[in-house]
């Protein structure tokens, strides 16, 4: 009897070798596969988190820029120079966000002018400067 049962595991090894190469890198393939669209889409949303951080930072950073221009000019007019003088201001403070989030020169006049109507509705403190 133990003679039999040799026999047969000699002859079903090669066997179960061979459906054990086969089907164990299917195994963990579909076990493998779920696991890295989690981490992909963990990873799209830490992308997503850290972007929507620099722009809430880079649309504090146009409504300084906004007061710090007016400040400097002494006005409380949305003029050109205000304008100029705030893109400026955005740029040399905020070099690193606007490369990563790759926004050109208009896309800042934008952001400035929605910002200019909240900076413009707030108490002044233009009279509180002291020349």
């Amino acid at each position: 009897m133990t003679n039999i049962i040799l026999h047969l595991i000699e002859i079903f090894q090669p066997i179960v070798t061979l459906l054990v190469s086969v089907f164990a890198p299917i195994l963990i393939k579909c076990i493998a596969q779920p696991l890295i669209c989690l981490l992909r889409v963990t990873e799209e949303s830490k992308q997503l988190e850290i972007e929507n951080i620099l722009r809430n930072s880079l649309h504090q950073s146009a409504s300084n820029a906004i007061k710090f221009a007016m400040s400097k000019l002494q006005t409380s007019d949305l003029s050109p120079e205000v304008i100029e003088l705030a893109r400026k201001y955005v740029y040399t403070t905020n070099p690193d966000t606007i490369n990563q989030l790759q926004i050109n020169e208009q896309t800042i006049s934008d952001i400035l002018y929605s910002k200019a109507d909240f900076v413009q509705s707030q108490p002044s403190s233009t009279n509180l400067l002291v020349s």
